[in-house]
Parts: C-alpha cells; structure tokens; sequence
C-alpha cells in the first residue's frame, strides 16, 4: 500500500464519520463540537516529505510486557489479584518504588485507570522523565495501575472464558464502578497501610469514577482526591468518529448483530482479516507509512492532529501500548449517554429496567452525591470530551469540591495528548503533583497523635462478677436448656484428672520452656521445608483475609493442577492450630507429602486477618460485629474460588475442626453454588449441632446471653476475646508464659490450662511442648460468634443469629431466625467425633447425622480412644493415626475414582481427543 492509497483511505475515514454525524439527529439534544484542527487538513500540508531520519522507532519484534517494562526502568513493580462477586479476576499493578524512591510501607497510593479500548500499558508510553506514574513514585507516592475487566492481564474469570464465552462481555461501566473499584481500593488501603489513596483517570476511567462516588457513599471517604483527565462522564458533545458511525447502530436490530459478529468485544489482538488488510501496528507503521505521515494519521484520523505533541520516534510502539480489548456494552454505554446527552446508568429497555432499578426510565448518576475534591483538565482540540462537556461536567459537581478547572495550555491538545503528548508533564503532570503535594503537607500538618482507654479498672471489675456469679448463673440456666437438649457429660473429667497423682511427673520429661521468639506460621511452615505462600481476600463488607497456600515440599514439590484441600480452624484458634503437630503427624503436611495443596484460612479477626477497609480492629467496636453466618456467606465462597482459579480445578476439599464446621454447615445450607465446588467435607468435632455442649465457657455464659450483661460484656471486652495478653493478665501472671513455668509443668498446671476447658486425656497430650502448644491453639474471636453458639445451645438447633423478632423480620422475613436446612446440602461429609468432647458431643454428633440426606452421609466414625476430646482433634499424640490417615485415605480413594471416571469418558468418546 503506497502513500496515495493511504491518504485516500484515511480521508475516506473521516469523510464517512462526518457524513454520518450530519445525518445524526444528537445535536438536538447536546450541541456538537468541532476542534480546529482535522486529518484532512494536517495531510495536506506536504507531510510525506518528513525526513526518514526523524523515523527510529519501527516496531519491536519483542515488545516487553508492562510489568517487565517497568522494571527494566528501575522500578520495583509487583501483580496483585481481586475476584470480583461477579467471578471476574483482575490484576493490579503495583510500582512500589525506584532509585529515587525506595518501596516503605505507609506511602500514600494513586491509582491511575486507563480510558476505554486502553489498559495500563498506555500510562507507560512516556520516558521517565516526563511519565506521570514514575513522576508520582520518585516524588515518594506508590503508584497502582488498574486493568479493567477484560483488559489482557485482567481476562480471567472464575467460570467463564473471555476468549469463548460472549457472556464474559455482558457488562458497562457499572459494573466496574460499582464491583471492582471497591475491591482495587480497599486492596490498595490494605497494602499500603493507609487510609485513603488518590485517584487520576482518563477518559472511561473516569466515567468509573464518576459512577462510583455517585454510588457508593463509603468510596467518597476512601478518595482523598481526583484527578479527571479528559473526563468521559459527560460527553454529549462528542464527535469522535468512532462514536459518529456507531450512533446510528446503538438501539437497532444492527446492534445486536454487531455485538456477536465482534463476540462481543473490540479486541486489541488483530485477527485473520486485518492481518490480511495489513491493519496492525507493523502493518499501518512500515517506515514509508511513518515517513508519509499515515502511522499518526492512524491516531489523527481518531482524535484530530497534533503534530508538535506527538514522538514520531516510537509511534509503532505507543500504538500498541493505546490499544487493549473492549467491551462493545461498554461502547453502547458511552453512546446512549451522548443520545440523551446525560449521565445515567445503562439502559436495557424499559422492561428491563423496571427490574433492574425500579423503573422504566434509567436513573442518573447523581454527581451532587460526591464529597470528593476533583480537578478536571480538558483540551480546547477534544474531540471525545469537549470544553462544552467538561463545562458540564463541572456544573454537576458540588461547587465546594471543584477544586481545578483547566484547559490545558495548548490550542491543539486532544484526548490522547493526556497520554503521549510530549509536554504533557509540563501541561498537566506536574500540576497534579504540586495538588497532591500540598494535600499531603496539609494532612500532615493536621495530624494528631492520641490514645484511647482500654477500661483496664471496668475490664477487672467484671470479671470479679462474672466469677462471683457465673455459677448461679450456668446452673439456673442448664435446668432450662436441658429440657431443650439433654446434657452429655464425658467420662473423665478434670477432677479425677487431678486426684492421681500428677505432680510426681518426672522433671526429665520436661524441656518445652517457652520459645521467647516463636516464628510466625508461615516462617515455621517454610522452616520445617514445605513451600508457603500468602494471598488475601476482601470481603463485601470490607473485611481482608489472609489465607496460606502451601503448595509443595521436598516430597511433592509445586506443579500446578494439584488439588487443594482448605482446613478452616475452630473458634478461638487460627491457621497456627494446625501446624502443632511435627511433620510426620501433621494432617496439613501428611496433605502436601501425598501430592496435595493445602490452603488454611484465617477467619475474619484472628491475627493474620485482623484488616478491614474502614475500621481498625483495636479500636472500632463494629468490627467485631460478625458471626460465622457472615464467614460463611461472605468469606468462604471467596476463598473457594481463590483456590479454584490458583490450582486451576473444578473442586476443593474441606477440612475442618470445631467452629469451622458451623462455617461448613451454614455454607452449604445457604450456598448452592458451594455444593458444587467442594468435593468433599471433613467435619472435626464439628461445631453444628451443640445442643448437649457442657463447655464450661459456654457453661458460664449461658446465663449472661439474652440479658443486659451481654452488652456490658461486648463492651468491656471491646467486642473479642483477644489472644493478645492485657496489662491485667501480666500482671496476674495469666500468660503462656506465667502458666507455663517448669514446675508447673511438671506439677501439671499447665496441661490442666486445657484440660479444664475440654477435658483430660494425658496419654495424648505432648507434655514437652506444651508452652508453645497453647500459644498455637490461641487466637482472637468476636464475641458474637460466641453468641451465636450460646444462642444455638438454648434452643438445641442450628440457626442464624437471633437478633431478637423486630430485627429477625427485617433480616429473615420472621420473627424468629431460620435455621439452616441442612437437607439442602449436596456435598459427601465424613463426620469424626470423640467420646469424651464436652463441646461437640456423641449426642450432638448424632444430632448432625440425622439433619445431613443419607445419600452424602459418606462416613460418621467415633475416634477409637475413650478419652479423645475437642482438643485432640488437633494436638493428640496418635491424632494421625486415629483421624488423618484415614482422611486422606477418603480423599485419595475420591480422587482415584474421579481418574477413573475421566479414563472410561475418554474410552467412550474418544473422537474427541482425535489428534490431541
């Protein structure tokens, strides 16, 4: 194609744009605007003589990702994950640091979102030097670049292929504003250990932020500031000639046709016809393209002419770097936005809406909601976001929080000049730094430092009472629970432990003094040879959890396709309760020996998981305002789909001990699309049904809960029991330590710190470990799941948490809480109970089986040693021998059933794998 043939086409281009937008009846509703400058006239000005001198940049055969990019100039850069609740998996980038700036925790973060048809490789276009990103991370700011759903790194999904499925498609806008950009900025606050971060955008990303801080009250207190770059929120004005040619598309039977002919998307990867056309960047950027001036008439003919501002230089590669995929719904979002000239969500008809918002008309964005300070820059030559819809834009904003209004200082600027134009650090960037610099120095100005009372006087008043009066209270109202549950009381219990004799225990058995510095789980984990490794999750409700993948060790080493098994941990414990055990009797390493991944949750609130996207653990009472009903319609179903998309299977197993189970139970009952994902349930004296429960915790807060002392409790205890040991507990010597000494060892003090809480079985217990034993199974709980436990105690059922009939109605449509309907669950279940548990009892176990249908009833074993208790599930001598071996013989005999299974299918069909 000589350069004739490519002026002809590019006027061609712009022509059939102008034809159509004469013939659009828009104008009615939004005065179309024109730039000054067009193609048509920059071609004529004799362009085809530009100097091949001029012309280095030929496309790269090896372009390097952007990640690589990055960090081949210098920056230290990291990929981090969300899931959204519509299963769409994203990546974020995160430039942490370079030379200038070394990564440090507590850096304030800016967020940079890429426009429509770009991702985050078009923030990477500029040198250093005048490149907005690396200008914010040398200035000490982390900088976070967003790819939006559907962008290449960010096509995965939890259930549907991006590259198959034209369903992965079916989404605008909304959807990234009102799904995704919470979890990319509560996953930014978590990491950087700060409570706002900034955010800069240009073109559809900032229709993203304009949909969301109308939306979302809570990401108005998140954003300290925006920084809107050729806003694409209003754009009724428009004349972009993509936008011209598909006006008269939107909304007709075309539309449609469009949409599937495209599977559903505008993709950046060039397929067999526009090879064949030569319409890719090698092929539209040959050097006599770029010497005729017909590779930036490619950008020109898109978004009107600026010579002065464009690097001729590198113009394949900046093409490349503007272009990823595209949701066409996105598309026909924007234009029936400039039809009706509005702000307004997606409009699916009038039928359509009435379901979707509760009426025929579709709602505006109501920017009047937003408390954000924003500062707006547009170009006089814009053809996308015109000066008369910025102006637009900023008469929807709250006065007060129009803090920047700015036409960039150049006649010629257009919407892709925010990106490559080569003053753009001059025009815009180094405004934007000054804005934040000065907010920051504002905020540090303002900064007060101060303490809070931890109640240390009223937390030791209460427990005077509770030990006066606990008693009373327990015995008053066992009477009343007995007629609901009978009581299971265990055959030994802690006063016939302590009549034989057990101070004379040999001194030689002892020598597990407390470890002064013990290693975190993961470092032990990794100390003891296996591979670790830790991802997060968010929930909906703003709470970050850690989860520990261990993939691999010396006896089966990581690959990928291993399936994972999850062990949740009971209550009061957390991910450290399941590595007591050493190596060889350790059911998560027992796991990982016999080819397995194994994953160990990190309930909301214990240590690893004490995060949140608003409130601080420490201080906020709300925090602790869960039960495991929200771990486990809110929590689990993501850590599943975490697993599902990191090992690449279909299914998980589920292991669990205690409160774990409750989780399990109340999962599978609620969740139908769990029952699918787990292969198979492993419930340890599981927490379901404890109607016979003679816990003495539970046996002294049963006369408190239902009563005014449940608040004062809440109070006082700041909303948990907190494994961190108080002022108090030193003081009285109520530590690991203090409890732990050598002679109380050997006087059997500290194993009776457990056994009085579940029961004596000395046999199993590791006497000389037992110090950092008990440091393991503690951890930090909110008290409302205690509650809920006690709750479930009273009534002998297994339900949600009873707000009381007024609450319960607006919650669960009656005045008394639902229970869980086991019958609904689908998932095969191996329950293991022991004979002297006196919080999950023989009754109790019982109770469970009868509620589970008998067809997933796969295994119901009483553990062959009569004085196995609650406890042992996780820290008996012979644990492996009386439970794990036989869990994993459940799980291998599973798994070679299911390679049966796939050896007949592929007997059966075998034309399918003709050729493979």
């Amino acid at each position: 194609m000589d350069c004739r043939a490519i002026f002809l086409l590019t006027i061609i281009i712009q022509s059939a744009a102008e034809a159509v937008a004469g013939s659009s009846s828009r104008g009615q509703r939004c005065p179309p605007y024109r730039p000054k400058r067009n193609i048509v006239r920059y071609l004529s000005d004799g362009e085809c003589s530009r100097e091949v001198g001029k012309v280095i940049g030929i496309p790269s055969p090896n372009l390097p990702s952007t990640t690589e990019e990055i960090q081949q100039r210098g920056y230290n850069v990291s990929t981090h994950s969300i899931i959204s609740e519509d299963g769409y998996i994203q990546a974020i980038y995160r430039i942490a640091g370079g030379f200038k700036s070394p990564p440090k925790r507590g850096k304030r973060a800016v967020l940079l979102f890429h426009g429509g048809m770009g991702g985050s490789a078009s923030w990477i276009i500029q040198p250093e030097s005048r490149n907005l990103a690396f200008i914010l991370v040398d200035a000490g700011y982390e900088v976070w670049l967003a790819n939006g759903r559907g962008t290449a790194p960010s096509k995965n999904h939890t259930r549907l292929n991006a590259d198959i499925d034209m369903e992965y498609w079916d989404f605008s806008f909304d959807e990234i504003a009102l799904l995704d950009l919470p979890l990319l900025v509560d996953l930014m606050l978590w990491t950087t250990g700060t409570d706002q971060i900034y955010y800069a955008c240009h073109s559809m990303g900032c229709s993203v932020y304009g949909a969301a801080v109308a939306s979302l009250p809570d990401i108005n207190r998140k954003i300290k500031a925006g920084f809107l770059l050729g806003p694409g929120i209003h754009i009724g004005s428009s004349t972009h000639p993509m936008f011209e040619i598909l006006s008269g598309i939107v909304g007709t039977p075309l539309e449609k046709v469009m949409t599937k002919l495209l599977r559903g998307r505008v993709s950046a990867e060039p397929n067999a016809l526009q090879r064949v056309l030569g319409l890719t960047p090698d092929g539209i950027c040959t050097w006599s393209a770029i010497r005729c001036g017909v590779c930036d008439s490619y950008i020109f003919a898109f978004y009107g002419a600026d010579p002065q501002q464009l690097n001729f230089t590198d113009l394949p590669n900046i093409i490349r770097k503007l272009q990823d995929n595209l949701a066409i719904k996105v598309l026909i979002h924007e234009i029936q936005n400039i039809e009706v000239c509005k702000f307004q969500r997606y409009d699916y008809g009038s039928k359509r809406n009435l379901v979707e918002y509760g009426s025929a008309a579709v709602p505006e964005y109501d920017l009047s909601k937003m408390t954000v300070p924003t500062y707006i820059f547009y170009g006089e030559s814009d053809n996308l976001v015109t000066p008369a819809d910025a102006e637009r834009l900023r008469n929807a904003i709250p006065p007060e929080y129009v803090r920047g209004f700015y036409q960039v200082d150049w006649p010629l600027f257009n919407h892709i000049d925010f990106l490559m134009a080569n003053d753009a650090d001059i025009l815009v960037y180094n405004r934007i730094l000054q804005h934040i610099d000065d907010m920051e120095w504002e905020y540090k100005k303002g900064q007060d430092d101060y303490n809070q009372d931890k109640w240390y006087c009223l937390l030791l008043m209460f427990f005077t009472i509770l030990v006066q009066n606990s008693t009373q209270l327990s015995s008053r109202n066992s009477n009343v629970r007995a007629q609901r549950c009978p009581p299971y009381i265990p055959r030994r219990n802690i006063a016939n432990y302590l009549g034989n004799g057990e101070c004379q225990r040999e001194v030689g058995k002892v020598f597990g003094i407390p470890n002064p510095n013990p290693p975190s789980t993961t470092e032990e984990i990794q100390q003891r040879g296996y591979n670790v490794s830790t991802h997060s999750v968010i929930s909906e409700d703003g709470y970050i959890q850690a989860i520990y993948r261990i993939s691999g060790g010396f006896k089966s080493p990581p690959k990928r396709g291993k399936r994972g098994v999850l062990l949740f941990h009971g209550g009061m414990g957390g991910s450290a309760s399941w590595i007591i055990q050493p190596e060889s009797r350790n059911l998560a390493f027992i796991l990982v020996d016999a080819g397995y991944e194994v994953w160990l949750a990190n309930g909301r609130g214990t240590a690893p998981s004490k995060n949140h996207t608003r409130f601080n653990a420490d201080t906020d009472l709300e925090y602790w305002d869960f039960s495991f009903d929200e771990i486990a319609t809110k929590d689990l179903p993501l850590l599943v789909d975490l697993m599902l998309w990191t090992t690449e299977t279909d299914q998980v197993y589920y292991v669990c001990h205690s409160m774990g189970c409750s989780v399990f139970g109340a999962a599978v009952a609620l969740v139908p699309e769990l029952n699918r994902k787990i292969k198979a349930g492993f419930l340890l004296g599981p927490g379901i049904h404890i109607g016979s429960s003679t816990h003495p915790l539970f046996e002294t807060l049963t006369g408190i809960v239902g009563t005014p002392l449940e608040k004062v409790i809440i109070k006082l205890l700041r909303g948990r029991v907190s494994a961190e040991t108080t002022a108090l507990q030193r003081m009285l010597g109520l530590t690991t330590d203090g409890i732990c000494t050598w002679s109380a060892i050997r006087c059997g003090i500290c194993d009776n710190f457990i056994f009085a809480f579940y029961g004596a079985d000395p046999q199993q217990l590791n006497f000389t470990d037992l110090p950092n034993i008990i440091r393991k199974l503690q951890d930090n709980l909110g008290i409302k799941v205690l509650i809920h436990g006690i709750q479930n105690i009273e009534v002998c059922k297994f339900q949600r948490f009873d707000y009381g009939p007024k609450r319960n109605l607006i919650e669960y449509g009656s005045v008394d809480p639902q229970q869980y309907d086991l019958s609904r669950m689908s998932v095969p279940t191996y329950i293991f109970y022991g004979e002297s548990d006196n919080l999950v009892t023989p009754a109790d176990a019982e109770r469970l089986r009868n509620s589970i249908p008998p067809e997933f009833m796969r295994g119901f074993y009483q553990v062959d040693w009569p004085l196995f208790n609650h406890i042992d599930f996780l820290m008996a001598n012979d644990a492996d021998i009386l439970v794990y071996n036989r869990i994993l013989d459940n799980i291998n005999e599973m798994e070679w059933e299911n390679i049966n299974v796939h050896d007949e299918y592929n007997l059966l069909h075998p034309q399918m794998y003709e050729g493979k």
